[in-house]
């Protein structure tokens, strides 16, 4: 997967997790890196519209984050901060609530938006309609992303 980015600051308020999937969290010192696939995003410069539309791979990244909540369990706390909170659910995974500085959308330069989801996989009703090598590999670099993220910083 291409390793160049376009980032966005601040998108708290414009993403929607609830039919994502989401891949592993990695925890670097103060900021927090989240692969998903299928994240809605709407009244955004990417879609202005207040209808969702779906971006295929993207990263939510988190800096200075003071606390991490797990299904609705504190589990990492660090540093005050000034505050910015986002919300990560997920159609696999469970809850995750953020606590941080400043929240990014990084998105593969490559990347698609689709007026329907994107499934990696298939479900019972829907077959998937991305590569599956892509997806792996996608779930799988996520260590790479972080020298992209450095220019953030």
């Amino acid at each position: 997967m291409s390793q160049e980015f376009r980032a966005f600051a601040a998108i708290e308020d414009a993403i929607d997790t609830s039919e994502s999937y989401r891949g592993s969290l990695v925890v670097r010192e103060d900021s927090i890196l989240v692969p998903i696939i299928n994240l809605g995003i709407s009244e955004h410069v990417l879609n202005p519209t207040n209808k969702l539309a779906y971006v295929d791979f993207a990263y939510l990244f988190f800096k200075g984050f003071s606390k991490v909540l797990l299904n609705s369990f504190t589990d990492i706390k660090s540093k005050d901060t000034e505050k910015r909170y986002c919300y990560v659910g997920g159609s696999q995974a469970g809850d995750l609530e953020v606590e941080c500085n400043q929240t990014y959308l990084l998105l593969p330069t490559a990347g698609r938006l689709s007026p329907t989801n994107w499934y990696p996989d298939n479900t019972p009703f829907y077959k998937a309609n991305l590569d599956s090598e892509q997806v792996n590999s996608f779930w799988n670099t996520v260590d790479a992303v972080w020298k992209a993220i450095n220019s953030l910083k």
